[in-house]
Formats: C-alpha cells, structure tokens, sequence
C-alpha cells in the first residue's frame, strides 16, 4: 500500500512498547490484492438454437486503517497541537502509531454464473431463457493488540462473516407478424423470478490478554448471527406496433409479487407505454443536407421500490450475552417490522427528442421529465419500548420534474482512431407533496 507510517511514529512506537514490537503489518497498514477470471462460451447447437454460458471469479483482499468518524490520522492531524511534542503533533487520542497498530483486514469472494438458451422454432416465434447466480462472501475482521492499539487498547478482536445469494430465473417468448403492407406486431410474454439470501456471523472478543489474537480469551465474548431471505415472482406482457418501421407504438403491464410485501399486499401492478416517431423518415419532411436524423419520444410508465422482507416481519438476533458473569445464550429483537408495508411506487411521464447531424458528426438528446413517487418509504423513529428504536413506513409523496440533455461533438472519425467531445447537463426541482 501507499500509507506508510512516519519514521518518528515508529521510533515513538518502539521506546513505548519495546524493540521487535513493530510489525511489519503496522509499518504498511494498507494493501489490496484482486484476482479475477472470467469464462465466456457461446455455442450454436443448430440453426435456430444457441446457447451462451458466462462465468465470473472475483478475490478481492484488502488490509486498511481507519480514517473518519471520531479517529484516523487524518483526524489526528487536524486536531493536534500545530507544534511537535511528545505526540509528534498529532492528537493525544489516536496518533498514527496506535491506529495503524490496529490491524483490519477483509477477504472477498464474489462468484457470478448465467446460462442463457435461445430457440427460434419458426421465423416469427422466438424463446428465450436465462439462470443466474450470483453468490458472493466476505470474511472480514480488525484486531486491536492489548496496549498497542487505538485507546483505551484493551484488546479486541472483531469477527464479521457475510454472505449472500442471489438466484434469477427469466423465461420470454416473443412472436412477430406483419398485419399489413405498412403495420407489424411484436408480441412478448415473460415471467421472472428473483430469491434472495443472506447471512451474518458477528463475534467479539473484549479484553485480549496481552499477545491475544483470536476470537477467544477475552474477558467479554459476545457472537450474533442473523439471516433474512426474500422472493420475487414477477410475469409481463408487452404489446409492441410499428408504422413504416417509422413510429412505433408501445404498451405493457407487468405484476410483482413476493415474500417481502405486507401481510395486505398481494401483487403490484405496473402499467408502461411509449410512442417514438422517427419523424425525420417521412415523406412530408422537408429534406434538409445537414439532418441526419430526428426521433421524437414520449413515455409513461409506472414502477416500484421493494422492501426488504427484514422491514416487514419481526427479525431476531441470536447470540450470546454474559449475565451475573455466565456466558447465556441470547435472543435480541433486532427489527419489529411493519406488516403492514407496501412497495413504493413511482410513475414518470418523459417527453424527448433525438437529433443527429452532419453525418451522426452531432447529436443532441433533450428530455423533459415529471416522476411522482407515492407511499415512499421512509425510515421512522418509534420509541425504543417497542423492542426497535425504528421501523419502515409509508409515509407521503415526493414529485421530481426536471429537464437533461447532453450534446456529442464527433472531431475526429478516422481509423484508427475516434475522438468525440460529450457535454451533459440537468435540472431538477424536488418538492414534497
């Protein structure tokens, strides 16, 4: 890593403790090593069948220090003397020393699968179908050697294992068909499914013995685990008609429903449809060299914010507590929940254009946007006597309009090598209602 911890903190170190206690861990608190593999295979097994297979492997492991908050060298710098002194300038509380002394390391595992298969039986039906996986874990921990770490370094070693899958499932069929010379329709049915789950392992070890470095020993042990796992069953059906391949026209529903809805909330409904007219393509346009090409759009559609399914039912915490001096084990309540919790929903109404000029040289996108956000999810204070300090709840509307656009100058188109200039702006207004 790039931190490395002042030669005067490390003479301060070694008088304090004794020489051989600097590690070579505390003179260079910080580094990253990351791995990654990646598999892509596509196969043809016909001429109306294909297959496409992805894998992922991602190692990522991180030593880091502390920096923010109430401690950190950074802090220490600003709220030291100005002047050196017995605590190289730094502050009394956490000089770089004692917070690189506390180790943080953190190993994480990310695996990530899909198999895809396409099958077009005839010329106008088409299916599609997709798995997923996404698993990922994370073992991390801090330790903080007795009488060497940050105050009051009594010796403490902080344990954290995470994981979390993420399985996805999505079947489609797709039909198209010309209704005339001028009109075509594309039809598309679709359902998907989406699981979640996770888990956390947390133990502490408080009041180390001197040279204690695991999750055991201490004075104080405490461990918590938790677990929370959710689903999603969604299915859709869109109805697409196209003009002269120039204007076409788009409308769609789609239904949610799942594990993490309230106890009064079965399904969620959310409507689309759009129309885009690629204006510049009919014949009572006047034809103009510079036009390329000009699209207008306009869509509204509705959609949603699920809630955790933690946020609905009542969550506990399970470990252990230490009670007249005996370790017991413990059930906390962790969230009271809210079963009577929906999604959050949003519908937005956008107006654009698409402008190309010069040979596609310049390009300028404009949109107008008005979304309304209803039963937003808002986290509420309740008093700590209901078992949680706060919950989730569905509480007001929130409407932001605004506009964007962006504008794309091509300077340079010329093998090998292409240069474009892209300047993008917005404004939004925010208002509670």
């Amino acid at each position: 890593g790039y931190v490395r911890m002042p030669r005067a903190e490390a003479e301060r170190f070694e008088a304090l403790h004794g020489p051989g206690t600097l590690l070579d861990d505390f003179l260079r608190p910080n580094g990253q090593q990351r791995v990654s593999l990646r598999v892509n295979v596509n196969a043809a097994l016909d001429d109306r069948t294909d297959l496409d297979a992805r894998v992922n492997y991602i190692r990522n492991d991180t030593r880091f220090i502390t920096d923010g908050g109430g401690g950190g060298v950074i802090t220490s710098a600003v709220r030291g003397p100005g002047y050196r002194d017995e605590q190289n300038g730094y502050s009394s509380t956490t000089p770089p020393a004692q917070t690189f002394a506390t180790k943080r390391d953190e190993t994480v595992n990310r695996f990530v699968t899909s198999l895809t298969a396409r099958w077009r039986p005839t010329d106008w039906l088409s299916f599609r179908g997709t798995a997923g996986l996404d698993h990922i874990s994370s073992d991390r921990s801090g330790l903080s050697r007795a009488g060497e770490g940050e105050p009051p370094a009594q010796g403490v070693f902080d344990h954290v294992l995470l994981g979390g899958s993420n399985y996805t499932a999505d079947l489609a069929a797709t039909a198209t068909a010309p209704l005339s010379e001028r009109w075509t329709s594309a039809t598309a049915v679709g359902v998907q499914y989406t699981r979640t789950n996770s888990t956390e392992l947390w133990s502490r070890a408080l009041g180390l013995p001197p040279g204690g470095t695991g999750n055991t020993g201490g004075t104080t042990n405490t461990i918590r685990s938790t677990r929370s796992e959710s689903y999603v069953l969604g299915a859709y059906v869109q109805q697409q008609l196209a003009l002269n391949n120039r204007l076409f026209l788009i409308a769609a529903l789609r239904g949610d429903g799942g594990s993490a809805f309230g106890d009064d909330v079965s399904l969620a409904a959310y409507p689309k449809a759009s129309v885009s007219w690629l204006i510049s393509e009919e014949p009572f346009m006047p034809r103009v060299d510079a036009l390329t090409s000009l699209r207008l759009r306009a869509a509204w559609g509705a959609s949603g914010v699920q809630p955790r399914r933690a946020d609905v039912i009542p969550s506990y915490a399970y470990g252990t507590a230490v009670v007249d001096g005996q370790i017991v084990n413990s059930a906390v309540l962790d969230q009271i929940g809210n079963p009577d919790l929906k999604p959050e929903r949003q519908r937005e109404l956008e107006l654009g254009l698409d402008l190309e000029l010069f040979g596609s040289r310049v390009g300028l996108e404009a949109t107008y946007y008005n979304r309304v956000s209803h039963d937003a999810l808002v986290t509420v204070n309740v008093f700590p006597s209901n078992g949680s300090f706060s919950r989730l709840e569905n509480l007001g509307s929130v409407r932001n309009r605004g506009v964007e656009g962006s504008l794309r100058l091509g300077l340079v188109d010329a093998r090998p090598v292409r240069w474009d200039v892209i300047v993008g702006g917005s404004y939004n207004q925010n208002r509670l209602l």
